[in-house]
C-alpha cells in the first residue's frame, strides 16, 4: 500500500490533501477519544445505577416504616374506638358503678380521708443553712467554697447522690 499512501483522498484542492497513513491516523485518535469518552459515560452510569439502587432501598424502607405506622394508627384508633364506647356505656347507666358519682372521671380513687398522694419529689427542704459564696473572682476561693458545700450535703443522711446534684443546682 505504499503506492496508495502518495494517492490523495479527495483531490479537490491543495488545502484539501490527506494521505491515508493521515486519514488511518485520525481514525485512531477519534477511536482513542471515544474509547476514553464511553468509559467516563460507563462510569457515570454505574454511579447513577448505584445511587438508584441506594434510593430504591431507602423508599423501600420507608414503605416499610409507613406500613408499621398505619397498622399502630389502626391499633391505636382500635383502642379508642373501644375506650370511647366503654365510657358511652358508663354514661348510659351511671347508678350501676357504685362511688363513681363521687368521682372525677380519669381520676384515681382518693385515700384515707378523702385525701390523694403527694407527688413531692421526696427532697423536702434542707434542715441546714448554707454558707453564702462571698469571694470575688477568686477560683480559689470559689472551689474552697464548693468543697464545704459538698461536705454539708455528703454529711446530711437523707440525700443520695442524685438528690445531692439535684438540690446543689437548685440553690
Amino acid at each position: 500500500m505504499a503506492s496508495s499512501d502518495a494517492k490523495l483522498v479527495n483531490q479537490t484542492g491543495m488545502a484539501d490533501l490527506m494521505t491515508w497513513r493521515d486519514f488511518e491516523a485520525l481514525r485512531n485518535e477519534m477511536r482513542r477519544e471515544f474509547r476514553i469518552e464511553d468509559d467516563e459515560l460507563r462510569g457515570m452510569i454505574d454511579e447513577i445505577n448505584q445511587k438508584m439502587d441506594a434510593t430504591k432501598e431507602t423508599v423501600n424502607a420507608m414503605a416499610d416504616q409507613m406500613t408499621d405506622i398505619q397498622r399502630t394508627l389502626q391499633t391505636l384508633q382500635l383502642a379508642v374506638d373501644n375506650l370511647t364506647n366503654q365510657q358511652q356505656q358508663q354514661d348510659e347507666h351511671p347508678d350501676e358503678v357504685p362511688g363513681r358519682a363521687n368521682r372525677l372521671c380519669g381520676w384515681a380513687p382518693l385515700g384515707r380521708h378523702g385525701r390523694g398522694q403527694d407527688e413531692e419529689d421526696g427532697l423536702g427542704k434542707p434542715k441546714f443553712s448554707i454558707p453564702k459564696f462571698e469571694g470575688g473572682a477568686d477560683v480559689e476561693e470559689y472551689l474552697t467554697w464548693e468543697l464545704k458545700i459538698e461536705k454539708l450535703w455528703s454529711l446530711h443522711p437523707n440525700y443520695s447522690e442524685e438528690e445531692d446534684q439535684a438540690c446543689f443546682f437548685r440553690i
